[in-house]
């Protein structure tokens, strides 16, 4: 009888034990606004929040808090269509959106007027921002190239050596204050400042840039479509050769120094750059099949629980403890 009770508690806690390693599943039919997520953002007070094509969603543990344009509260919000969102240094969020780039403090929405080379008002398809390590804010875009914004009701293209630059799909600043540009059309751009210099300029590789991350020993390594996965080094782009021609659309650097690699359709892999050694779908749900999912956006909370950004399927969260989720409740990263 003993022996029996023993192995039924054996039994539960290994099945307790695999069930906590099983991440959740947020989409439209649980509390989102949308499953067309764009990007996951972790903010200075530790809530999630989760751009998507149907609105802007705030995730504090709990639930959701939808913004949409056409809410019961006007807050002056310009497009459920968001694309990306940053916080600077003061705690303002600027959000990007679908003709629209906006600022909110938390309790409105204000449109931000941007202005392309020849000082005309323009609506702008914001992709991507970035406040530098001296503050200034630059705002990505596709069609317009890469804007800055001067004070907070204004933002103004970048000409001379940024007038022929098209479309932006992710804006990087490495530890030496350099800017790197994944551009939609024109390859990988490094500006110092001063110059600019460009990588993946051949045929076939120029338009297959779609973001660049720094590593813990200053490596830049760059995500491309079809390509895989390079490193650059002294000025070369090298391939990892153990990502083959996979579609690398989003790199994050996870805090045990790990590089997490969304896949357009192929889930998710995890590169150690110590050894070399790439670990594909490490992840499991019985509610969405991840290893033929399209993941646009990686975000790690301050607990270590990883969020996914899944086209068209929500946002997936892998617990980072191996007992169960991490803290659930309000500013779940704080």
């Amino acid at each position: 009888m003993i022996k029996k009770v023993l192995f039924g508690i054996l039994c539960l806690m290994n099945s307790l034990a695999a069930n906590a390693q099983m991440g959740k599943l947020f989409d439209a039919d649980k509390q989102m606004s949308s499953s067309f997520t764009t990007q996951i953002y972790l903010d200075k007070d530790g809530f999630i929040w989760i751009a998507t094509r149907n609105g802007l969603n705030r995730y504090d543990g709990y639930q959701f808090r939808i913004y949409k344009k056409e809410s019961r509260q006007d807050l002056g919000m310009a497009s459920n269509y968001v694309n990306c969102m940053t916080q600077d240094h003061n705690g303002r969020f600027y959000i990007g959106m679908y003709g629209a780039l906006q600022i909110f403090d938390g309790q409105r929405f204000r449109s931000v007027t941007t202005y392309d080379l020849d000082k005309k008002s323009i609506p702008c398809y914001v992709t991507c921002l970035l406040e530098r390590q001296n503050r200034e804010m630059l705002i990505g875009t596709s069609g317009h190239g890469l804007l800055k914004m001067k004070g907070h009701r204004e933002a103004y293209q970048m000409g001379d050596i940024f007038s022929h630059l098209n479309g932006v799909h992710r804006i990087m600043e490495d530890r030496r204050q350099q800017i790197w540009l994944a551009t939609e059309t024109q390859g990988l751009w490094c500006w110092d400042g001063k110059t600019i210099k460009k990588y993946f300029q051949e045929a076939g590789m120029h338009n297959s840039v779609l973001d660049v991350c720094e590593g813990d020993n200053g490596r830049i390594y760059v995500a491309t479509s079809n390509h895989g996965l390079y490193r650059l080094e002294n000025g070369n782009a090298i391939h990892i050769e153990n990502t083959g021609n996979r579609h690398i659309s989003v790199l994050y650097f996870n805090r045990r120094g790990h590089l997490m690699l969304g896949y357009d359709g192929m889930g998710l892999g995890i590169y150690d750059p110590q050894n070399g050694r790439l670990v594909e779908n490490p992840y499991y749900s019985r509610e969405v099949d991840l290893s033929t999912a399209k993941v646009y956006s990686i975000c790690e909370d301050q607990n270590s629980n990883v969020w996914l950004g899944l086209l068209q399927k929500g946002i997936f969260m892998q617990p980072g403890h191996t007992m169960g989720f991490g803290y659930m409740g309000p500013k779940l990263g704080a």
